[in-house]
């Protein structure tokens, strides 16, 4: 089956200045269509503490599009779990750095994340 990423969009930004010490937290889940049963996206919420003591919280879409439709078995997949949420990430990084830098902050330096290993612990 061919996927491929259509577009990442920031939905949901909120930046406040805090004491609080640099921190992140990150879920993220599947969201699958019964009106288009060949797309389905990853959201990933995050809330961190930049280096500037700013706290962010952030929900970030990124929309894949199959070139079959998606059965049942799929959404429990490992290309679900692990493939699309490592590919959408750095899209997500990517985002979040350039919006602290067009903001007058140093880019927001997301850690990598090992999605292989988030889902042999959860």
């Amino acid at each position: 089956m061919k996927i491929k990423p259509l577009k990442s969009t920031i939905v949901q930004l909120n930046l406040a200045p805090t004491d609080e010490d640099e921190s992140l937290t990150l879920d993220f889940y599947p969201n699958f269509y019964d009106e288009n049963p060949f797309r389905y996206s990853i959201t990933f919420e995050l809330v961190f503490v930049h280096i500037e003591k700013v706290k962010v919280e952030c929900k970030f879409i990124m929309d894949f599009e199959t070139e079959v439709e998606i059965e049942k078995g799929f959404s429990d997949s490992s290309f679900v779990k692990v493939n699309s949420p490592a590919i959408a990430y750095p899209f997500l990084r990517s985002s979040l750095a350039t919006v602290f830098l067009n903001c007058g902050y140093s880019p927001a330096m997301l850690p990598s994340v090992n999605f292989t290993a988030i889902n042999k612990d959860g």
